[in-house]
């Protein structure tokens, strides 16, 4: 023990060394230059998890001599001078990034907590106070313009206690209200209450549906009130739109963008937990700063392009964060972070990675598909398995209507709405191109089958055709396959020969059975890409195996056990033919289903799916009636005995999970304990 506890601490003896390290360059003389990413930066993949990508920025300047306490808000304005609310010390600092100084400061003798700070087009700068309850308007050299300190309307009847704000090209004033949940207040300029412009929706958990649904209004005024979470945050960009933040539970909408009525235009690809801040760039690319030290990037229509940061307590390294509180963008790309416990700033420039990208979506954005394209082909070059690139490359191509190298792209990028889409302009292209030789063909074909049933009828000369085929449909074995066809059509009477062993087998149940889980993995794995449910790359046969099979056998053998205790006549064998041959509709369902994957389109699956669950019903009718009828039950015993199998299928399921969790621990035990003395023993 003693042995691999000193090789532990050898292995962590250059580490430990690197960080001591970079913790001093990060101190020495208040600045410090960083020269590699201190974390790692995600995209996701294909599947929809995260990966490690290229880095997309690296720490360039930790600024610590600013003497902040408590700031919690920044904002760029034009010249790229950086507003901080530096709240602790009641005023605004605007720091001049190239200087790495503080160039002037805002103060009034009112400001008592100054929590957000934002600059207008027009220049003014807005300053909400929360405990002032009070909104300043200043110059950019401090002079105060006006104050809004009180809100005079009926409809708003709450103490005015103003968090941030943020300020639309119109003049109009957005603020987030302490303990206000009723969404965002709109002012005019003048300070005039314009209403609540958005708020979120309550999310109601499974117990308050059941409570609406259920209890009368007296009863639920007597519960607790329903608050919807609350915004952090909020931003407006230079054309006007509102961007808001909300902290709380993990969800696909912490990042908003709100249309004039208010509702969120974007449709989120990942779900972010706890975002303080937001802020847009003059491109639209949106960063929100989260309360786990991550900085995450969205493009302007929401699509998630990476993270980056860490969130480490006392540990003093450029890039890594105590307590990220806001973020803002300069016109250079360069993103600037306050770290509110330790009264830094950190700023992280964009490598070519990342700047090849915001190119390639802006000249998305602006039309230029060409460009685009030779821009993401650049940002392959540094990651060819990109599945953001390969996704945008995929919309390029659709928009130059190039659609079966669109089809490419989507598809290494599991882009099924891309895919579909492109493959919906081609088959329509094929249809238009090939109707009329189509519309021939079935002319063709139909006459010809009317022509061939006339001739054969007075010539016969298909009659050594005719008879093999009833030779080959009087062969014991087919015949007991095809059987499964009459079991379909009707049920009851051939189950009832099959139980009198007149018609069917156990070999051609078999068969059925067999066919049906290769039906099953050709239906998995065979679809069409944009049917296709399973990565290939993930497909296990093993693991279809056992759940197929497993499945089945055990629900054999336990409706076997209970009807056995309840005067069932059917014997083992009977009851896993009744399963074999009431597989027939799915089967049938499935490969027809695979084979129609691929010339229906994700808009179109609903007909696939419609189809799909109508034969499965059908199959579940044929083994209702099957079991039914060989145990010779009523209805509502046989409903017993199948909720009853399934019951003893769930018990000895989880009665087998645990002897095999309790058996791969036993196995973990012996070889830590074999490990141990071979350590000692050398």
């Amino acid at each position: 023990m003693q042995l691999r506890n000193k090789q532990q601490k050898k292995r962590l003896r250059l580490p430990a060394f690197l960080l001591c390290l970079l913790s001093v360059l990060s101190m020495y003389g208040g600045t410090a230059e960083a020269a590699s990413a201190t974390s790692y930066t995600l995209t996701l993949d294909r599947r929809g998890s995260l990966v490690r990508t290229q880095d997309a920025y690296l720490p360039d300047m930790t600024v610590l001599h600013l003497g902040l306490s408590s700031a919690e808000d920044l904002f760029f304005n034009e010249a790229d001078e950086l507003y901080i609310a530096d709240t602790g010390n009641r005023r605004i600092a605007v720091y001049d990034p190239g200087a790495d100084a503080i160039v002037r400061e805002i103060t009034h003798e009112e400001f008592q907590t100054p929590r957000g700070v934002f600059v207008s087009v027009t220049n003014e700068v807005y300053v909400a106070d929360t405990n002032a309850g009070t909104i300043f308007v200043f110059t950019e050299e401090g002079e105060l313009i006006r104050s809004i300190d009180s809100v005079e309307s009926p409809s708003f009847t709450r103490e005015f206690r103003p968090l941030k704000v943020s300020v639309d090209v119109a003049g109009n004033i957005y603020t987030l209200g302490e303990g206000i949940y009723d969404g965002i207040i709109q002012l005019s300029n003048a300070g005039e209450f314009l209403g609540y412009f958005t708020s979120n929706r309550v999310n109601l958990t499974f117990t308050q549906m059941l409570q609406d649904f259920f209890f009368t209004e007296a009863q639920l005024a007597n519960l607790f009130s329903r608050t919807p979470q609350t915004f952090s945050n909020l931003f407006t960009d230079r054309n006007g739109i509102l961007y808001t933040a909300t902290i709380g539970g993990q969800t696909r909408h912490a990042v908003k963008k709100h249309n004039t009525a208010g509702q969120n235009m974007l449709n989120p690809t990942i779900p972010v937990a706890g975002v303080l801040d937001i802020y847009v760039d003059d491109d639209g690319i949106m960063y929100a700063a989260t309360s786990e030290g991550y900085i995450y990037v969205f493009s302007s229509e929401g699509e998630f392009i990476y993270l980056f940061g860490s969130q480490v307590a006392d540990v003093d390294i450029a890039g890594i964060f105590e307590s990220l509180r806001s973020l803002a963008v300069d016109s250079q790309g360069v993103i600037w972070t306050l770290d509110i416990e330790k009264g830094m700033l950190q700023s992280f420039r964009p490598t070519d990675y990342s700047e090849r990208i915001y190119s390639a979506l802006g000249a998305y954005n602006s039309g230029d598909y060409d460009e685009a394209i030779v821009d993401w082909n650049e940002a392959l070059r540094l990651n060819q398995m990109s599945v953001l690139a390969h996704n945008n490359i995929a919309r390029n191509y659709f928009s130059q209507q190039d659609y079966e190298a669109s089809m490419y792209h989507a598809e290494i990028a599991g882009n099924r709405f891309y895919y579909s889409e492109a493959f919906w302009e081609i088959r329509n292209s094929w249809l238009q191109d090939n109707i009329a030789l189509m519309m021939t063909s079935l002319f063709v074909l139909a006459v010809g089958y009317f022509v061939l049933k006339r001739v054969n009828r007075r010539t016969a000369f298909l009659a050594p055709v005719q008879g093999a085929l009833r030779k080959a449909g009087e062969n014991r074995l087919i015949a007991n396959i095809l059987f499964v066809f009459p079991v379909m059509r009707h049920p009851v009477d051939n189950y009832y020969e099959m139980k009198k062993r007149r018609r069917g087998s156990l070999t051609g149940a078999l068969i059925i059975y067999l066919l049906f889980f290769a039906v099953l993995v050709f239906s998995i794995i065979g679809a069409a890409f944009m049917h296709r449910q399973v990565d290939i790359s993930e497909f296990s046969l093993p693991r279809v195996a056992f759940i197929y099979f497993g499945l089945s056998l055990l629900f054999v053998v336990c409706n076997y056990l209970v009807t056995s205790l309840q005067d069932g006549e059917g014997s083992l064998t009977d009851i896993f033919k009744v399963v074999a041959y009431s597989l027939g509709p799915i089967l049938i369902g499935l490969f027809v289903n695979t084979v129609l994957s691929y010339i229906v389109t994700e808009n179109e699956v609903f007909l696939l799916d419609f189809a799909q669950t109508a034969l499965i019903i059908w199959s579940l009718i044929l083994l209702f009636i099957g079991l039914q009828e060989i145990h010779v039950y009523e209805p509502g015993e046989t409903l017993g005995s199948i909720l009853i199998s399934l019951a003893f299928m769930l018990i000895i399921g989880l009665v087998g999970t645990l002897f095999f969790v309790m058996g791969e621990m036993l196995v973990q035990f012996f070889i830590a304990i074999i490990q141990e003395g071979a350590l000692h023993a050398f």
